[in-house]
């Protein structure tokens, strides 16, 4: 599996990037792109494994894309690459062939095949569809295929959540089967999590915390302050401190080390793994979390073993005969 960030976004095909009003989701596949196309050696402890041109075509929330990427700028006292690109206010419908092609070539014009291409939101870019029938979710789909031929790459469009969270994206379920990897953003409780529903070769349910961080832009005419908001690692969640979520900096920065392992693994149902859940042996975990700590040398290992059975003992990781898993 080729990734463009580790367990997160693969090389190429179709992701989506789904979540309720307000979850953040836009601000995710900003930072996402920012990241792919800059010089970024992680996102949110991810490894970045290449980076690549990006063209974000915005069509909803257009006005504040300015504004998104300058807080970027201002938050990171960096500019943003130049391999980002973006495309406001132009019509784009997938159920418009002629407007599908239309954009492959732009893009390709412009230098970014090959790369990153994000279309937010998907409701906007399928106007006159009705979301849950099967024979237009197929159109969409289809066109989707075919922008992705064109360009080549990786192609991601975000999507809204349904009215019942819980059951996942909105609209008809064949998006999901179709999508080489869904990516669920929430709000809980106030904190915001990105979580893997749905990934090849990857593990399924991981949970990446994060938080949204205001930036003061200015002031307008009457004085009030202009803001936007930047995506910062959330590396101790605020709400997730029930069975199953790492307890302090040393437990996430542990389970941080384990995650690209795991990833890696070839190793698939042992005996009290869930099903298609990768696995990892014991001591290797310990190895691996003992080169990810800054305590004296002679002292690691030991550390390494206590905080790999403080996760187990709090159901971060599974084990059974020596192996382990993320719960």
């Amino acid at each position: 599996m080729k990734w463009l960030v580790k367990g997160v976004l693969p090389r190429t095909g179709l992701v989506v990037l789904y979540g309720p009003s307000g979850s953040g989701k836009s601000f995710v596949a900003f930072d996402l792109a920012s990241a792919v196309a800059g010089d970024a050696a992680q996102w949110c402890g991810r490894r970045v494994a290449v980076h690549v041109p990006v063209t974000i075509v915005c069509l909803e929330g257009s006005a504040g894309i300015g504004q998104r990427t300058q807080a970027w700028k201002q938050y990171h006292r960096r500019a943003q690459s130049p391999r980002m690109r973006v495309v406001m206010r132009q019509p784009f419908n997938f159920l418009e062939p002629a407007q599908v092609e239309a954009l492959g070539r732009a893009i390709v014009e412009a230098g970014c095949a090959g790369g990153l291409t994000i279309v937010d939101t998907l409701n906007r870019a399928t106007e006159g569809a009705d979301e849950n029938s099967a024979l237009d979710m197929g159109r969409v789909i289809a066109s989707a295929d075919r922008l992705q031929q064109l360009v080549g790459g990786l192609l991601m469009v975000v999507h809204h959540a349904g009215k019942d969270s819980t059951k996942g994206m909105r609209g008809h379920s064949s998006l999901r089967s179709a999508a080489d990897a869904a990516l669920e953003v929430t709000n809980a409780s106030g904190q915001r999590t990105l979580r893997i529903d749905k990934a090849k070769d990857a593990i399924d349910d991981l949970k990446i915390p994060f938080r949204l961080e205001t930036v003061v832009l200015g002031q307008d005419e009457d004085g009030d302050p202009i803001t936007s908001c930047v995506v910062v690692p959330d590396e101790l969640p605020s709400a997730a401190t029930g069975p199953g979520y790492p307890k302090g900096p040393q437990q996430v920065a542990a389970i941080n080390a384990l995650g690209p392992v795991l990833c890696e693994s070839k190793h698939f149902n042992k005996t009290g793994a869930p099903a298609g859940r990768p696995c990892i042996p014991v001591e290797q975990a310990i190895e691996t979390v003992a080169g990810a700590l800054t305590v004296e040398p002679r002292r690691k290992k030991n550390r390494a073993r206590r905080l790999v059975e403080a996760l187990v003992a709090s159901r971060v990781l599974g084990i059974c005969d020596d192996w382990l898993w993320r719960n």
